[in-house]
């Protein structure tokens, strides 16, 4: 990956895939992953510091819809991706 990758909506099968975020200031920051299967994971208490992009990498191998969901400062973000 590439720090100046852009965001995709659909990833071929055998593609590396992350979850990017970037801040304007400090926060601390909840990502989840809903895989195709309804298998939910979590990475807690993720530090980001401000403009720095950071990437939280995918690891699967599942056909179909995924959802990337972050929690910010009360806030809550998503992004769903294909994965063929």
């Amino acid at each position: 990956m590439s720090r100046y990758a852009r965001p995709a909506h659909e990833c071929a099968h055998r593609s590396k895939v992350g979850a990017f975020i970037r801040s304007t200031q400090p926060v601390t920051y909840t990502v989840c992953i809903t895989f195709p299967a309804k298998r939910r994971i979590c990475a807690e208490n993720q530090e980001a510091e401000a403009g720095t992009l950071y990437v939280n990498k995918v690891t699967s191998s599942a056909v179909g819809w995924h959802k990337v969901v972050w929690f910010v400062d009360g806030r809550r973000f998503s992004w769903r991706f294909w994965r063929r």
